[in-house]
C-alpha cells in the first residue's frame, strides 16, 4: 500500500514499484479525490481511502508512507501495530518524543522498518564510500543541496506541518555523512533565514565523532544543486550529481600529470547529463527495490537505513533547530 499520493509519491514512488515485477499495489490513500483519481491511474488495481486508516484491515506486506512529515510517526506507528512493514520517508517525525514512540514500536514488532534515505543507494555514493581510503586522513567535508523556487505545498511552508529546508533536505546529508564515514554527528551549529517558506536556507556546521568537520549550505528557494567535497591529507574527492556519474579525484600535490587530467577534465565537460530531478533520481527507484527485496527475504538489505537512523538523524536536526534558535553549538543526543 502507499499512503499519500501526492507529487512526489506519483513521480517516484508509485511509478516504481508499478514498474516493479514483484510489486502489486493494493491500496492507496490520501485525503484528497484528485490526488487519489491521479494514483489510481498508476495503480489501476489499488482500492482508494481518503483516510490511511480506513486501510488497515487490508491484506498487505508492507506501506510505503508519502504524507506530510506531521503525519509520518503517526501513520509509522499505526502500520506496525498492525502488523505491516513500513518504509517512511524522511524525516521520521516532527518532534523526539514521537520519533521515540516509532523507534520502540519497530523494535517490538519484528516488522523491517526503513527510511526514505534514498542516497544511500547512490552508485556514485557508494563508490565514493569505497574510496574514501585514497585520500589519506580525513579532514573535512563540504556538501550543497539546494532546490529552485516553486510554488510549495501549504504543509512545506510551516515547521509545525514538517517544513523547512532542516528536515526536507539536511536531513539527507547528515544521514549520508553517518553512512559515508561510519560515524555520528557529535556536536552542531546552525544559522536558518526565511525567505518564501519558514526556515528556507540555512547553514549547518557538524562536528562528527571521529573528528570530521562538516558544512552544509542548504536552500529551498535558490538554483537546483546537490554537491560534496571530501577533504583528505592527500587528495580531494568531489562528487556532484548533476554530471556524469563519476568522482573526480585532486591529488594534493601539483604537478604536470595533474595539469594534463585538469585539462582533460574540462575538455570532457558537458552539459547536465544527470536531471537533479526526482524523476530522473536512480537512488529512488534502487532504495525502493531494496525494500521489496527486504520483504521477499525476510531480512533487511544491507546498508539500508533503519527507523533507528531516522531517529538519529531526526536527532541532529532537532539539535541544529535548537542551535539555530540559541545562537550556540549544541551537543548531539545519540539513541532512543
Amino acid at each position: 500500500m502507499v499512503w499519500g499520493c501526492g507529487r512526489i509519491a506519483q513521480m517516484v514512488h508509485l511509478k516504481q514499484l508499478s514498474q516493479n515485477e514483484h510489486v502489486e499495489i493494493v491500496g492507496l490513500a490520501d485525503a484528497s479525490q484528485e490526488r487519489l483519481k491521479e494514483a489510481g491511474e498508476i495503480a489501476p488495481n489499488a482500492s482508494k481511502f481518503e483516510d490511511y486508516e480506513q486501510s488497515l484491515t487490508m491484506e498487505a506486506d508492507g506501506v510505503v508512507i508519502c504524507l506530510p512529515p506531521a503525519l509520518h510517526a503517526p501513520a509509522a506507528l499505526a502500520a506496525l501495530n498492525a502488523g505491516y512493514n513500513v518504509y517512511v520517508e524522511k524525516p521520521l517525525a516532527t518532534d523526539a518524543e514521537a520519533g521515540k514512540q516509532v523507534v520502540k514500536a519497530w523494535q517490538q514488532s519484528g516488522k523491517i522498518g526503513m527510511m526514505g534515505f534514498n542516497f544511500r543507494f547512490h552508485p556514485l555514493y557508494n563508490e565514493a564510500r569505497s574510496r574514501l581510503g585514497e585520500l589519506g586522513a580525513l579532514r573535512s567535508v563540504q556538501s550543497s543541496f539546494s532546490s529552485m523556487g516553486r510554488t510549495l505545498p501549504n504543509w512545506k511552508r510551516n515547521r509545525t506541518s514538517g517544513g523547512g529546508v532542516l528536515l526536507d533536505l539536511a536531513s539527507h546529508h547528515i544521514d549520508l555523512a553517518r553512512y559515508l564515514f561510519d560515524t555520528e554527528v557529535e556536536a552542531i551549529s546552525a544559522m536558518t533565514t526565511t525567505h518564501e517558506a519558514e526556515g528556507d536556507n540555512a547553514v549547518v556546521m557538524l562536528k562528527l565523532a571521529n573528528g570530521i568537520l562538516m558544512q552544509s549550505l542548504l536552500s529551498m528557494n535558490t538554483v537546483q544543486q546537490h554537491q560534496w567535497t571530501i577533504y583528505g591529507r592527500e587528495a580531494t574527492l568531489n562528487i556532484d550529481l548533476a554530471r556524469p556519474l563519476r568522482i573526480e579525484k585532486q591529488e594534493a600535490s601539483w604537478d604536470r600529470a595533474r595539469l594534463k587530467r585538469t585539462l582533460k577534465n574540462l575538455q570532457a565537460l558537458t552539459p547536465r547529463e544527470v536531471l537533479l530531478h526526482p524523476g530522473y533520481e536512480p537512488s529512488f527507484g534502487l532504495a525502493l527495490g531494496a525494500f521489496v527485496d527486504s520483504l521477499r527475504t525476510g531480512r533487511l538489505t544491507e546498508n539500508a537505513p533503519t527507523i533507528e537512523d531516522g531517529y538519529r538523524s531526526l536527532q541532529a536536526i532537532l539539535a541544529a533547530e535548537a542551535a539555530a534558535a540559541e545562537g550556540t553549538v549544541v551537543t548531539v543526543e545519540n539513541g532512543a
